[in-house]
């Protein structure tokens, strides 16, 4: 393992201190907006891809036979 001194560690985290602003404006916001664009494309390219109506379809349709066999169970349980 390499081992920076310690005086180059201190003199870069002040640097780095000194000029928050130029490493915010020139590091931080284009690695935000470089990372932002490619979730942004993968998301883009799931939904484009993998996307089958038929199979939303059928997730529907299994969600309200649960959200109606629940109310079902529920009114049982009142009725008690």
């Amino acid at each position: 393992m390499i081992s920076i001194p310690q005086s180059w560690k201190k003199k870069t985290v002040n640097w780095l201190e000194k000029n928050r602003g130029v490493v915010i404006l020139f590091f931080c916001l284009p690695a935000s907006l470089i990372f932002d664009f490619i979730l942004r494309l993968r998301i883009w390219l799931e939904r484009k891809f993998t996307f089958v109506h038929g199979a939303h379809r059928e997730r529907v349709s299994e969600i309200q036979s649960q959200v109606i066999l629940r109310a079902k169970l529920h009114a049982l349980f009142l009725f008690l």
